[in-house]
Parts: structure tokens; C-alpha cells; sequence
């Protein structure tokens, strides 16, 4: 299984369940408007290629033109926001290992505030439940299991792992030559 692994800021709060439907709907609503963003943000020509010659260099300026925006837009909230402090973390669709030295009790529910780009404040927010706890020499290496994901999260968020994991290999490739 991909994985995303990176240092990034994230907190959890602990919550009871049932969660209210209402809420839920809502951060699956944004969850996808963040994901469908941070996939966009990282498209390259080549996913233009299908496009008629005419309208690929006009996507390609438009693509630019609104990743340059964000990315201005990104570091303005920045410098007007407190982001949590960064834990080590690996990422799938399923779940979220979480490296701290916190002390939580196992099968806790938890709502955890993921910013998974450091140049888009905005959390990625996921339901869990702790699964199991690990000590390790920085702490306890805690597995959480994403509840009440949604199919479109959970298939939008494999997309992103995925898009991640093709831009490292391109990267370790281009940095061997």
C-alpha cells in the first residue's frame, strides 16, 4: 500500500460518536474541495496532452497563472495563522500513523486536523479510531483507522498518494543522472 510519509502539522482532539450527520457532510464537502485542489496543484504538461495543440498552451498559462495564486494565497494565511506543531506521519487511504509522544488510550475516536501541504493551510479533516500503540525510541508510533471516510475521499486521497509517489520516483530518477 502507497503511503505518504513527511513531517507535517497536525493535531487530534478526541470525539464521541455518533458524529452528527449534518457535520459529517460537511467535512466530506471540504475534504474533497481540498483534495480535488492539492490533485490540480500538481498536475504536469503532460496531463494536457489529450487537449488540442491550441488549447494546451493556454492551459498550461492558465494552470501556472492559478498555481501561482494559490500558492500567494497559501503563504498569506500562513503568516496569519498558528499551524499545530508537525508529527511524523505516513498516510494511506485507510488510515494514518501518527509518531508522538503523546499517551492516548487505545480505540479512542479522534478527530485529527491533517495539513497535508505545507503551502495550503487548510486542514484536511478525518475521522478515526486508534487501532493500536507502538513504542518507539521518539515516542509511540500511533495507527489510527479512518472511519466514516466516504468513497469519494477515500478514492480522491489514493489519488493523491499516488500522484505523490509518481513525483518522488521522478524526482529520485532525475537526481541520479
Amino acid at each position: 500500500m502507497l503511503t505518504i510519509e513527511n513531517s507535517i502539522p497536525l493535531k487530534w482532539s478526541p470525539i464521541d460518536l455518533p458524529v452528527d450527520h449534518q457535520k459529517l457532510l460537511e467535512i466530506q464537502d471540504n475534504n474533497k474541495q481540498l483534495l480535488l485542489v492539492l490533485l490540480d496543484k500538481h498536475k504536469n504538461s503532460k496531463d494536457f496532452e489529450n487537449e488540442a495543440e491550441d488549447t494546451t498552451s493556454e492551459l498550461k498559462m492558465l494552470q501556472h497563472k492559478v498555481d501561482l495564486l494559490t500558492t500567494w494565497l497559501g503563504k498569506l494565511l500562513l503568516s496569519e495563522m498558528t499551524l499545530p506543531s508537525c508529527k511524523q506521519v505516513k498516510i494511506s487511504s485507510n488510515g494514518i500513523t501518527v509518531t508522538t509522544e503523546s499517551q492516548l488510550p487505545i480505540e479512542d475516536t479522534l478527530l485529527i486536523e491533517c495539513y497535508i501541504d505545507p503551502d495550503f493551510p487548510q486542514a484536511l479533516l478525518l475521522h478515526g479510531q486508534i487501532t493500536s500503540i507502538k513504542e518507539v525510541e521518539s515516542g509511540n508510533e500511533i495507527a489510527i483507522q479512518f472511519i466514516k471516510l466516504g468513497t469519494e475521499v477515500s478514492d480522491l486521497l489514493d489519488k493523491l498518494i499516488f500522484q505523490n509517489h509518481r513525483r518522488l520516483i521522478a524526482y529520485k530518477k532525475s537526481t541520479e543522472l
